[in-house]
């Protein structure tokens, strides 16, 4: 059986593609990031700023990564 799909549906079946890949990637980065967050919070419960600080900067590090991806990705329009 054949299907004859126009060049919107191909091109909306692509967006949709396109939209839940970065959904999934935003995913993974908040979780990590998250994560990040929690264990320095949980260090400075504790009285560990040292620990604290490596959390927070590797949480800055994941931080300035994203957004260099972000500013290096093209834009479509």
């Amino acid at each position: 059986m054949a299907t004859n799909l126009t060049a919107t549906e191909i091109s909306m079946a692509h967006t949709i593609d396109d939209i839940e890949t970065k959904r999934a990637h935003m995913h993974g980065m908040l979780t990590r990031q998250r994560f990040l967050l929690a264990g320095a919070l949980d260090a400075i419960r504790n009285g560990n700023t040292h620990v604290a600080e490596e959390f927070i900067d590797r949480f800055l590090v994941h931080v300035d990564t994203e957004i260099a991806l972000q500013l290096a990705r093209p834009t479509t329009d």
